[in-house]
């Protein structure tokens, strides 16, 4: 599956113009990314199945797995070798947190894509996320277009 997204081309517009037209949907320029599979960890089933719904929607052909500790999730990473292409990790799950999940992950696999998925907005959360390796963070509730947005940057 690649996902491709459409720019407008370069023009003689002033650039605060030409910026803010790039983030219009319909304006987004062309981008291959392939996305084969995605694991979704968190420990929330409600939230694990609203962010498989909203990815569902975005890449229908896209194989979803849940586990719902890090624990299962890495396990499970473990159990593909690492056949996966992104992973979206919750931060805050009891007894193996999404920060030590993540780190075990990208020790043995350091080319899976982790983003994190917190409801925690304080630049210690943010930052021990980027210590950890996750590419990005996405704050929950997200929308669809945030999570879109956010795959397109990693």
């Amino acid at each position: 599956f690649f996902l491709m997204i459409r720019r407008p081309p370069r023009s003689t517009q002033s650039r605060s113009s030409a910026a803010s037209d790039v983030y219009k949907r319909q304006d987004m320029q062309i981008e291959k990314r392939e996305l084969q599979s995605v694991l979704i960890v968190d420990d929330n089933s409600f939230n694990a199945k609203q962010v498989d719904y909203l990815l569902a929607k975005l890449y229908p052909c896209v194989t979803r797995t849940i586990k719902f500790s890090g624990k299962a999730g890495l396990q499970y990473v473990e159990q593909i070798l690492g056949n996966v292409s992104l992973v979206l990790m919750d931060c805050q799950m009891p007894i193996m947190d999404g920060f030590e999940t993540t780190k075990a992950i990208l020790n043995q696999y350091n080319d899976i894509v982790v983003i994190g998925l917190t409801a925690d907005k304080t630049k210690d959360t943010r930052e021990k996320c980027y210590q950890c390796g996750m590419k990005s963070v996405l704050y929950k509730p997200f929308t669809q277009e945030e999570l879109q947005l956010s795959l397109i940057h990693i």
